[in-house]
């Protein structure tokens, strides 16, 4: 996955603004609040823990076949999709593809792994705009009326995504992708795009079975709510008063920001100028505010940094595996 021009001046621009940020309240300021949270780090980023497995759980949950693939696989592809996004400047597809190619490397048919993806992904976009929806609805109790309508209406741009993300399968949209791949990529992946099609009646598959899919949706939704753990351990080793509440509000604004800056690597800037926004509303003072912003990054390098290790070793130990074969042949 190259670094491309855009995704350099994305990242710059984010880290530029987060530098901005931090100077305009003050260095020394954020320092003292984010330092005293001690231990508390190391806490607030574990507990991330538990939406991530309710989320894997989820995932399992919605997947074709008489025999579920283990929750444990799940887990350890959905960190990893986790770690490439949240770690690289790859627009959050980069993940999606790690995770079909490790589904498909631990032995899940290629079209059924596709479909779990695409699937998972847009139940998870789903999911998030309505526990997005229902943040700014409760910003209502701290927020003046104009400044909540204007948030509400720019959240509805999510609206015309998650249709198309459900119809994109009626259309044989990958039957489409999978002539194009086949033209355009390596023998590996031309044959994935040979059985394209299969890939849109699997999907098609997944969206008939609506019992799965609604208890999915209610676990993933589920799991949003329970995200906002990490916010409310963190506010408290930051000694922020936050109610649980609080702590479910921002954690959704703060997704809505993330989601709509997905362009830019780890939402670098937008994800501090959001918790420096919503959380002023909320209460918190700016330099606190920072702080906690600080504190999401310190969880992500906690939680993903081991998972872009893992997925170097299995890749490198995959090509080393293809290489001991060819040279048997």
């Amino acid at each position: 996955m190259k670094l491309t021009a855009a995704a350099f001046f994305l990242t710059l621009l984010g880290f530029a603004m987060v530098v901005a940020l931090l100077a305009v309240h003050g260095f020394a300021e954020v320092w003292q609040a984010f330092s005293v949270a001690g231990w508390g780090i190391l806490l607030a980023s574990l507990v991330h823990i538990f939406p991530l497995m309710m989320s894997a759980w989820a995932w399992q949950y919605i997947n074709l076949g008489k025999k579920l693939p283990p929750f444990s696989l799940m887990v350890y592809v959905l960190w990893l999709r986790g770690a490439v996004n949240n770690l690289l400047p790859v627009a959050r597809i980069g993940g999606e593809i790690v995770a079909a190619r490790v589904l498909v490397k631990n032995g899940m048919r290629p079209s059924w792994a596709i479909a779990s993806v695409v699937v998972d992904t847009t139940l998870s976009v789903l999911t998030v705009f309505i526990f997005d929806l229902l943040g700014i609805v409760s910003l209502g109790f701290y927020a003046t009326s104009d400044a909540l309508t204007q948030i509400f209406i720019g959240s509805l741009v999510a609206v015309p995504i998650i249709a198309i993300m459900f119809y994109l399968p009626r259309m044989g949209f990958f039957g489409l992708v999978g002539k194009l791949l086949k033209r355009m990529t390596p023998h590996s992946w031309g044959d994935v795009a040979t059985s394209s099609k299969r890939i849109d009646r699997a999907i098609m598959q997944l969206y008939r079975r609506r019992e799965r899919l609604v208890w999915g949706s209610i676990i993933l939704f589920v799991s949003w709510i329970v995200g906002a753990l990490h916010i409310f351990v963190a506010a408290k080793a930051l000694g922020i008063e936050l109610t649980f509440f609080e702590a479910v509000i921002l954690e959704a604004l703060v997704q809505a920001v993330s989601s709509a800056a997905f362009a830019i690597p780890g939402a670098l800037g937008a994800l501090e100028f959001a918790y420096l926004f919503f959380g002023g509303l909320l209460g918190i003072a700016e330099p606190q505010a920072l702080a906690l912003a600080l504190m999401r990054r310190v969880r992500d390098l906690i939680i993903y940094l081991p998972g872009l290790a893992a997925w170097s070793w299995s890749e490198g130990r995959w090509w080393w595996l293809r290489r001991k074969k060819k040279e048997k042949n």
